[in-house]
Parts: structure tokens; C-alpha cells; sequence
């Protein structure tokens, strides 16, 4: 299987597809879609124009111009009377610049070069003294074996003012080229070479060669002046530097403009390309897209380069790719959404990983270029529609007119626009973003739109009273609307039947057919969201419920026969609260509730998503059943929704870590963050002494750590390993490949997890605060900073006891304050045993505070990763289920489902619990055996005067009994209600 080019001989188009040879017998067969591009199968009801072929042979040829016009194809041109002036700055001092020599070898294509120039009389020799010399070299054309002489004017330049003429934009030249069905091409050869200098303004000109030197006589390619004079407007005539487009609707039209360009170009002395021109062709490519007319389409050119583009490896390449698809992107509706997931990966903290989530949008995009529809062009005249629509992460709209084409009217593509939203915008409600939709494509499409009246369409109803007269509106919104002011337009509320990414799809045909079956799919996702809802629960069914559930049965016989048995001695020390109404047992007020109605009363009891407390208050007060307040914490805690918002994670017990066994051993790196001058602070830490140095850089990049760790070790010696964050100069190749050149192992921390490196952190807020306090109190930083690191260094440690000087020194730091010198002894074992005795300390208050516990992990359970908050309403763990790999410490190591592996802490993890959907159901024929077993032993428990309930039980069932006992009286005007009856039955 393979790409390529297939073109047509009888309609002359072509189309990049792909082509399967396989071996068998049979005929070649052509894909629709490319039967369709090579407009070999056209597909709808015939016209009369249809059947019919033409061959359009152009009327002007290059024979006949060439003898209407005999000069106009020799070599290269000099317009007519006209000399250019360059404005030169005269304070601007202009230098001679040293000679670039030229290689032996390319010397003889130097003379070569400069003869051929020569010939064309465009330079002439200097033999007069000259201020100004700009140096040469040779560069080769690319494709191509040839080369050209190339002056570097970028110090001439200094003094060229600049002329601003304002240039035509490819929309004002499509603009031109509307309704054109014929087009010409001419190329100017050697454009710039056909404009003369007049003799003050050649003297900037002067550069050297191995020649000898130079000035030019015209116009070349580098310096400031442009030419803009050349390209003087004629109707009908699109010019892009020295490439002059010619179109017309009719072969009259077309012709006739074309005699007027090429009569104009021969009378003023310039000259054409012949190689490059054409003449009357139905199709031409302009900058970067296909023009015919039929429309606007990428070239064919563009889309190959797409198609040939691989899956992006690198952050780079990306962004390389979401170029190329913003120059089409007004062929792609709403592509700001589409390009989404692959925009996420050029984010700075986002680590580039490639998913089939990226690869389906990758061919996603490749596929919509490769069918993109011809877009129209732009009718003033014609009646226009602007029709908006918001994502989550982008807008987008699409600018439509009614054109007559064959004497009917057509709805046709004018443009796709589409704009991906700030972090600020995506916050914004669903209103503000439909609203900003219709002001940003205003303004974005204003060429098209300011002077005329217009319809906006958009499938949010709001919008209608947003931009009306006597909307009332918040401050934002009558800002956009204020913008709005130019413009004349009517909004319309346009409902759309389909889940729809294209809005203009909304104004296409759609078949009666595929709106019904979306109306049915809509009809059947309805029921089944309403199938999922709870259901209240009624009398009836507890009535019904509790008859057949073989626990309650027996319990109410019970009652009835004031008989109890083992099973239901927990129910005998609340008897005198339990009755029976209608079939139904309550104890007091509150109905105790069968086993198979459990659930529903709890799901009942959770709308709204409570907490277990708010549950536990809600149910309390209604029904009860035994150990209600264990289910109800049970329900709450399998809850997906409130598991993912429940702040209920606790870090495990400190680990303290080991103390390395001599100064210099395990050293500790990390960046502090940019302070308002761009400087960056390097804080390196031995883990022993305590001891550390501050180096001031102005970037954190490899580069400039790898040569900051040279010097330090220059003074202090190898050591033999580094422990440090993820940062990108620590994650970078060259780091790694530095230290493991020189034996030194590398260790990084937990990503997320700065407590890993605590040590470091903790002199970070130490200087950070040093920092502050110069600045606060306008002193020199710098000074201040290492005013701080003496007096730290000569202090003693907290923890150790010595100052971390004394220790990394091996000797006495001598300081302002005089002391009695004496022996200094240094004692390894006090600093070991000071160490330990703290970080033990400091374990037992932090794992009390922090509530610490062990998380129990094992390889393949399921958890809830902690997630970065982007807004209000950011829950705190991701709703991805993640799978932990493995578990070393407190560091955890999860899959994410996509396949992603993550390293956090393990407090960044939460263990999901998930709902056993037999929890709540038993069998009710196990019922006997459950409610009648060991009678014997009833006995044994009488004589000791013990029963078998725990303390949880025993507390639920006998909180109501510690409580005061009073008669109840339902005050008279509620006797005719359902409670008065219950009280009575009671009494």
C-alpha cells in the first residue's frame, strides 16, 4: 500500500489518495471519494450543461504574444522612464564592512555569477571612493544545482528608510478573483532587476567580491525598498510580488484584461518569464491554495505535506504539525476544538506521552484536509448568515451566503473561524461563551461583514434577548455588546435536532429518515435516564415488603406472643418502643424498613449527595433498621460522585531517612524560584553536615547547572550521589550523561512531592525569607544573602548540635565574635545519635498531627489519583479509575486507563471502594435455617446473663431507652391524620 498523485486525461484534475495492489484477477477499481475530487462520478439529478464536453482552447497563446509583443519574452526588462530613489537616514553613519572571501573552489561560480549580472547591465564596477561596503557570498537555489549571488545589506539597511505601502490581503485578492472561471499567470523575470536606481541612490549599494568591487544599478532582492510601485492595481488582477494573476468570468472578460496587463507591461520595457506563465487555464494555485472556479480548496501541494506528515515524537514536531493545520484551518470547522488534546501536549507542565486518543485526532485531521469541501468566494451582494457555537474549549463560526449559481439559489461556505479559549474563558458559563462567540467572529470576520445587514444564527436561545434592545445584562456582556455597535445584525434562535460539531450542518438538508432515528435515540436515552432515577417509596410496598421478609415476620410474631429467641434477643431490649400498624412494624415513629427496600432508602436518603452525618440525621428522624449507621457510612464511602470530592486521604507515618555515613556523600539540588531581577537561586545541600552554598545564575537550563556543578566541584571534590526534583534541567539527557560520566549516582523524587527532598525545601524558605527582608527594607540582596549563609553556617544545627560549617570544614570557622580558642575535636557518634533523636521526635509530632496511617496498596488495586485544580469546581481526585503497578515506601507507581504511568505519593491515592450489589439482598427462603438455629444454646446465655451483641449493636438499639420517657399527646387538630392513629395504636 502506498501514496500517490492520480490525475484524469479527460478532466485534468488530480488527487492524493492511497493505492492497495494486491495479487488476483480483476479490473482496477476507484475509490468513490476519488472518482468524485477527479469529477469523474458526480452524484444528483443531471442538468442540461451536464453531458456535454467542452475543450476550452485559450484564445491568447505565448506564440501569439510573443508576435504581438516580441520584446516582451527577452531578457531581462528595465521599466521606462522611471529612476528609484532610496530615502537613506543621513545621521545613520555608514561603514565599510571587511571583504568575505570566497573558497577556491567557488570562486570560478563567483565570476560566473557576476558576469552574468554584469551582462544584464543590473551592477556596474566602483572606482570611486565609497563610505558604505556590504560583503557577498554564494547560495544555492534550493532544488536546484544552481546558485546566486546574495549581498548582506543588514548593516546598509540601517540607513534605508522603509517605504509603507500597504499590500492587499489574500482575502481582498480573493475578493478580486470572484466569479472568475479563466485564469492567467505572469511571472516578471527577474523583478526586482527591472527597476533602475538613480545615480545618488547606488552608492549604498557598493559590495565587495574577489573581483573587485560592485554597485548595483537596480533593484535587488535585500534591500529595505519595495516593490510596491511595480504593482500597480488593475481591476481584475491579483499581484503577489512578482507573480501577476489575471482572472475573468468570461473568456471576453478574461482576454480583454490580459492584453491591457501585457500592453502596459510592454510599452513601460518590462519583461516576462515565459517558463512561468500561463494563459487561460480553469484552475491556478495561489498562495498556498487551489483557486478555480469551483471555489477555494488547499493545494494540492499543502495537502501532501500534511498527508506525508508522520506522528509527531516530540513537543516540537506538535507544534510543527498545528501549523500546518492552521494555515487550513479555514477549511476544518471548528478546529480549535478538534486540535484540542494535541494542543494539551504543548503545554510547559504537560509530559509529552502519545495516545490513541492523539493518533485518532491526528487522522482525524488528516482526513478532513484531505476532503475539504471547495469554500466560495465572498459576494457582497449576496445575503449572508454568520452561524456561531461554543465548546468547553473553543468557539467557532461559519460564515454563509445565499449565491446564485446557474439561476438558483445555493447555500455556500464562505469560511470556518474558530478560536481556542484562555483558561479565564473556559470559566465562563455557557451564555458567556455562546455571547463572546458572536462578538469575537464579528470582529474576526469584519472585513466581510461592517456596512451590511446580516443574520446571526445560533442554537442558544438566551442570545435572542442578550443582543435585543431591552435586555438587562451583566457588565461583561454590555461591553461585548457595546463592540457590537458597528455592526447591523439580527440574532436567531436556530434549535438544532442533532449532536452536531459542524454548526453550518444545521442549515444543510437533513433526511427525514436520520431525524427520526435521532428522535428515537433521544426518546430512548430519556427513558433510560429516567430509569436510573430513584422511585419514592410508598406504604404499600413497605407493607408488601415487610409480609414478605422472613426476619421481620418472625420479629412481629414475636411481639405478638411476647416469645424471643436467641436471634431476636437484641430486639427484646426495645420492645416497649416496637408495634405493628397495617402490617407494619415501627419502633416509636419510625418505620423499620425490610431488607429489600434497604437500598432504595439509602439512595433516597443520599439525593443530593449529603454527608454521612446530614444522611444519618435524615434517615434517623424517618426509618430505622439495625446497624443503619454502619450502612449508611458504607454507602456514602462507595459513593462515586462524593468519593471524588472527599478531602478524606491521610499521608502515611514518616520514614525519616537514614543519615549518610560521611560529609559530602548524598547532596541535595533544587531551583528557587525567579525573583523579580530573572535570577535563579541553585540551592545545594549535604544531607551530613547540613552545610550548603547558593549559586546565582540567570537560567536554569542543563547548560548552565552542569557547568555551576563544575565549579563546585572543582572546590569540594565529587560526590557520590545527587538527589533532586523533576525539573527539565534535571530530567535532561546531558545531566544525566554529566554526572554518570563522573561516577556520580542520580536520584529523583517523587514527582508532586516536595517533602522528598525536605532538607533542601527547608532552606529554601530560609533564604526565601532572607530575601524578602532585603527587599522589604531596600538593601543590596546579594550582600544580605551572603551575610545569611556565614551566619548560618558558624550557627549550630537544631538537629546536629554543631554548626554545619565546623562539620563540612573539619574545622572552626572563626566569625565577628572573639571566642577562647581550643582543641577542636569533631564526634560522629554525637552527631548521629542528635540525628536520630530528632527526626524520632519530629516522627511522633508529625504523624500525630497529620492523623498518619499506613495505606495499605497492593498491585493491581483500583485508585483515585489527586488532581491539579483548574477552577472552582475541579474535583479533587480524577474520576479515572488508575490500576498501582507497584509500591516502594510512600512512593506508588499507577496506570492510568489510557495506559500512562504516574508516580506520586502515596497520599496523592485514594482506594476505591466499590459498591457489593449484594450487600443488601439475601435470600429470604434461608430464612428458617437463619432465624431458628442453636436454640440449645439459648439456655447457657440465660444462666450467664449475657447475649451476644456487640457494642455497636447494643448502642444502636438502646439509645432510644437512655432517652426520658413521657406520654406523647398529638395535639387535637391532627387526630384525622395518619399520626394520630399511630399514637392511639401505641397507647
Amino acid at each position: 500500500m502506498f501514496s500517490t498523485v492520480l490525475s484524469s486525461r479527460v478532466t485534468g484534475r488530480k488527487v492524493y489518495t492511497d493505492v492497495l495492489v494486491y495479487n488476483g484477477r480483476g479490473p482496477s477499481l476507484l475509490s468513490r471519494q476519488a472518482s468524485i475530487e477527479l469529477n469523474l462520478l458526480r452524484l444528483g439529478p443531471l442538468s442540461a450543461e451536464d453531458g456535454k464536453v467542452y475543450s476550452v482552447k485559450p484564445s491568447i497563446s505565448k506564440e501569439t504574444i510573443s508576435k504581438e509583443y516580441p520584446n516582451l519574452f527577452r531578457g531581462i526588462g528595465k521599466l521606462s522612464n522611471f529612476k528609484l530613489t532610496i530615502p537613506v537616514d543621513t545621521y545613520v553613519k555608514l561603514i565599510a564592512q571587511p571583504v568575505k572571501r570566497q573558497p577556491f573552489n567557488m570562486r570560478p561560480i563567483e565570476e560566473k555569477l557576476v558576469k552574468e549580472v554584469l551582462d544584464y547591465e543590473s551592477i556596474e564596477p566602483v572606482t570611486l571612493p565609497t563610505p558604505c561596503v556590504s560583503p557577498s557570498h554564494i547560495a544555492k537555489k534550493k532544488g536546484h544545482d544552481q546558485f546566486r549571488l546574495v549581498v548582506d545589506m543588514r548593516k546598509a539597511n540601517e540607513a534605508v528608510f522603509r517605504e509603507r505601502v500597504p499590500l492587499p490581503t489574500f482575502e481582498e485578492l480573493l475578493a478580486d478573483l470572484n466569479g472568475c472561471k479563466l485564469f492567467s499567470t505572469l511571472d516578471l523575470k527577474s523583478g526586482y532587476h527591472q527597476l533602475e536606481f538613480d545615480e545618488r541612490s547606488r552608492n549604498i549599494t557598493v559590495f565587495s567580491t574577489s573581483l573587485g568591487l560592485f554597485r548595483y544599478k537596480r533593484l535587488f532582492f535585500g534591500i529595505r525598498c519595495a516593490l510596491e510601485i511595480l504593482l500597480q492595481g488593475i481591476d481584475g488582477v491579483a499581484n503577489s510580488q512578482d507573480d501577476i494573476r489575471i482572472g475573468g468570468r468570461t473568456q471576453e472578460e478574461h482576454d480583454s484584461r490580459l492584453k491591457e496587463v501585457l500592453k502596459r507591461l510592454h510599452d513601460n520595457g518590462l519583461t516576462l518569464n515565459a517558463q512561468k506563465c500561463t494563459f487561460g487555464a480553469s484552475e491556478t494555485t495561489f498562495l498556498g491554495h487551489h483557486i478555480s472556479a469551483a471555489g477555494i480548496k488547499p493545494s494540492r501541494s499543502s495537502q501532501q505535506v500534511i498527508q506525508k506528515f508522520r506522528a509527531p515524537q516530540n513537543t516540537t514536531e506538535v507544534r510543527s504539525f498545528l501549523g500546518l493545520m492552521n494555515f487550513s484551518a479555514r477549511f476544518i470547522p471548528q478546529s480549535s476544538t478538534i486540535t484540542a488534546p494535541l494542543r494539551e501536549l504543548t503545554k510547559k507542565d504537560v509530559t509529552f506521552t502519545w495516545n490513541d486518543e492523539h493518533e485518532e485526532v491526528f487522522q482525524k485531521l488528516k482526513q478532513l484536509i484531505a476532503s475539504a469541501p471547495a469554500l466560495g468566494f465572498y459576494d457582497k451582494h449576496a445575503e449572508t448568515t454568520l452561524v456561531t457555537d461554543a465548546s468547553p474549549v473553543g468557539i467557532s463560526a461559519v460564515l454563509i451566503q445565499k449565491q446564485t449559481i446557474k439561476g438558483e439559489k445555493q447555500t455556500v461556505i464562505i469560511k470556518y473561524i474558530s478560536k481556542v479559549l484562555s483558561s479565564t474563558e473556559q470559566r465562563y458559563s455557557q451564555t458567556e461563551k455562546e455571547a463572546l462567540a458572536i462578538v469575537w467572529a464579528c470582529e474576526t470576520l469584519y472585513m466581510h461583514l461592517i456596512g451590511k445587514q446580516f443574520h446571526i444564527l445560533s442554537d442558544h436561545k438566551p442570545l435572542e434577548i442578550i443582543y435585543s434592545a431591552n435586555s438587562k445584562l451583566s457588565a461583561r456582556i454590555q461591553r461585548w455588546v457595546l463592540r457590537l455597535q458597528p455592526f447591523t445584525f439580527k440574532v436567531t434562535y436556530k434549535p438544532g435536532r442533532n449532536n452536531i460539531a459542524d454548526p453550518v450542518s444545521r442549515l444543510l438538508d437533513i433526511s427525514n429518515t436520520s431525524i427520526k432515528s435521532t428522535e428515537d435515540y433521544e426518546d430512548q436515552l430519556l427513558m433510560a435516564l429516567i430509569d436510573q432515577n430513584l422511585w419514592a417509596v410508598t406504604m404499600e410496598e413497605i407493607e408488601q415488603s415487610t409480609l414478605k421478609d422472613k426476619e421481620l415476620c418472625e420479629l412481629r410474631q414475636a411481639l405478638e406472643t411476647d416469645t424471643w429467641i436467641k436471634e431476636f434477643r437484641k430486639y427484646e431490649l426495645i420492645k416497649m418502643e416496637l408495634c405493628v400498624f397495617n402490617n407494619i412494624i415501627l419502633r416509636g415513629t419510625r418505620i423499620i424498613i425490610p431488607i429489600d427496600l434497604k437500598e432504595r432508602i439509602l439512595g433516597l436518603g443520599h439525593e443530593g449527595h449529603l454527608s454521612i452525618n446530614s444522611m444519618k440525621s435524615k434517615l434517623r428522624a424517618k426509618v430505622w433498621w439495625k446497624g443503619i449507621d454502619k450502612d449508611i457510612e458504607y454507602w456514602v464511602d462507595t459513593c462515586e460522585g462524593c468519593r471524588l470530592v472527599r478531602q478524606d486521604t491521610y499521608p502515611e507515618p514518616i520514614v525519616p531517612a537514614n543519615l549518610p555515613s560521611k560529609v559530602w556523600e548524598l547532596v541535595a539540588l533544587d531551583y528557587l524560584r525567579p525573583l523579580p531581577s530573572g535570577h535563579y537561586l541553585l540551592i545545594i545541600v549535604d544531607y551530613y553536615s547540613r552545610y550548603y552554598e547558593v549559586e546565582i545564575l540567570r537560567n536554569q537550563t542543563a547548560e548552565t547547572t552542569i557547568k555551576t556543578l563544575e565549579n563546585v566541584i572543582c572546590r569540594e571534590g565529587l560526590m557520590d550521589e545527587i538527589i533532586c526534583d523533576n525539573g527539565p534541567a534535571f530530567r535532561d539527557e546531558r545531566f544525566k550523561e554529566f554526572l554518570a560520566s563522573n561516577g556520580i549516582r542520580l536520584r529523583h523524587t517523587t514527582p508532586l512531592w516536595p517533602q522528598a527532598n525536605g532538607e533542601v525545601e527547608r532552606q529554601n524558605k530560609s533564604v526565601l525569607r532572607r530575601l524578602r527582608i532585603a527587599q522589604a527594607m531596600n538593601l543590596n540582596w546579594k550582600r544580605e544573602l551572603q551575610t545569611y549563609l556565614l551566619a548560618y553556617r558558624t550557627t549550630p544545627h537544631s538537629t546536629t548540635g554543631i554548626s554545619p560549617g565546623d562539620v563540612f570544614k573539619r574545622r572552626k570557622i572563626k566569625t565577628e565574635i572573639p571566642e577562647i580558642r581550643t582543641e577542636f575535636r569533631l564526634c560522629d557518634e554525637q552527631i548521629r545519635d542528635n540525628d536520630r533523636y530528632k527526626k524520632d521526635l519530629y516522627k511522633q509530632y508529625a504523624d500525630k498531627r497529620r492523623h498518619a496511617k499506613e495505606l495499605n496498596l497492593q498491585p493491581g488495586d483500583k485508585v483515585l489519583v489527586r488532581q491539579k485544580k483548574e477552577n472552582k469546581l475541579t474535583t479533587p481526585f480524577s474520576p479515572s479509575e488508575h490500576t498501582v503497578l507497584w509500591k516502594a515506601g510512600n512512593s506508588v507507581v499507577v496506570q492510568s486507563p489510557e495506559g500512562k504511568i504516574v508516580r506520586r505519593n502515596s497520599s496523592h491515592f485514594k482506594p476505591i471502594k466499590n459498591r457489593d450489589p449484594g450487600r443488601f439482598r439475601k435470600n429470604h427462603e434461608e430464612g428458617d435455617s437463619i432465624h431458628r438455629k442453636k436454640i440449645v444454646e439459648e439456655g447457657e446465655a440465660e444462666k450467664s446473663g449475657t447475649t451476644d451483641l456487640t457494642d455497636e449493636e447494643n448502642h444502636d438499639l438502646t439509645n432510644t431507652m437512655n432517652r426520658p420517657q413521657r406520654e406523647r399527646r398529638l395535639p387535637p387538630k391532627y387526630n384525622d391524620f395518619l399520626l394520630g392513629l399511630i399514637i392511639d395504636s401505641l397507647k
